[in-house]
């Protein structure tokens, strides 16, 4: 049983985590996860969080509050699975060699593959999806670029993405798909958008996980509500998130959802929606204020 990180926000708020830790190794848990979220970006603070955690489960063992015995059965599961998953016996893999291997392409149309399996189509109640070869887009940010600022300037438990997931989709598009044209949030909401008759919108949504903070989102539903209010039969949301906006707009037509904002989730947005064989109508998830009824996501 591996925990998360016992000084995330979400546990601060309710628990003193040196308590939580020692609460935690004797409700079960076997592995503890002393990861900061880096609050205060303060590498020596960092290091003395975690430090703290250990000397916690240290000084309850010696007063009798954390058993011996417990200890011994997380170490004793830890190494069991080790063993059985023959990580005990496998040579550490050469630094060089772990370059050539991590990151490989062989890996990266893995990556690939696993992110095209993920797209759900949620909404689809006008047909828009798939769309045809020559379809003219117009492809909406519904973020502002001052949102994207903190990307990368978080310390996170590994590399924050630094790219925004609109550009990555942009890109991704571009490659294979000529007839579109683009506009910025900025331009959107001072009022700059006429698209033609003929034109299907795509509006992109995204949200980033950062440490000790949340991405900006704000402009997003405003665009999504103001683009819904008077072009509905010609919006096409692609989340590159989560689904859980759609309890801001339970009502709009054409959904699809990538549950993720990583590169590999952007490029095979932009492949399906022109190509929706073998896409999933389903989600993992429910959002109470928008049902998703089987007759919203044919194709």
């Amino acid at each position: 049983v591996l925990s998360d990180s016992m000084n995330m926000m979400a546990m601060k708020r309710h628990y003193d985590p040196k308590e939580s830790a020692v609460q935690a190794f004797l409700a079960g848990v076997d592995l503890l996860m002393l990861a900061e979220e880096h609050y205060d970006h303060n590498a020596e603070q960092y290091l003395a969080n975690q430090q703290a955690l250990i000397e916690a489960a240290i000084e309850a063992n010696a007063s009798g509050t954390l058993p011996t015995a417990r200890i011994d059965e997380a170490v004793r599961r830890v190494l069991t699975l080790k063993a059985k998953s023959d990580l005990t016996l496998a040579p550490p893999v050469d630094k060089e060699e772990a370059i050539q291997i991590v990151g490989s392409g062989a890996h990266r149309n893995v990556e690939l593959e696993v992110a095209t399996a993920a797209v759900s189509i949620l909404r689809n109640r006008k047909g828009l999806l798939p769309m045809d070869a020559m379809q003219k887009i117009l492809l909406v940010n519904t973020t502002t670029r001052k949102s994207y600022e903190p990307l990368g300037a978080t310390r996170g438990i590994g590399p924050n993405q630094t790219d925004a997931s609109f550009d990555l989709f942009e890109a991704a598009l571009k490659k294979t798909h000529s007839t579109y044209r683009t506009i910025a949030a900025e331009d959107v909401l001072a009022g700059s958008i006429a698209p033609a008759a003929d034109e299907v919108i795509v509006a992109v949504t995204e949200n980033f996980p950062l440490p000790g903070m949340d991405f900006d989102q704000a402009s997003q539903p405003q665009i999504i509500g103001q683009l819904h209010d008077q072009y509905a039969d010609q919006l096409v949301i692609v989340a590159l998130r989560d689904p859980y906006e759609m309890r801001l707009f339970p009502d709009v037509n054409t959904y699809l959802c990538t549950f993720s904002f990583r590169k590999p989730a952007a490029q095979a947005a932009a492949t399906c929606l022109f190509d929706t064989d073998g896409i999933k109508t389903t989600s993992p998830v429910s959002v109470h204020e928008a049902r998703i009824e089987a007759a919203d996501m044919a194709v």
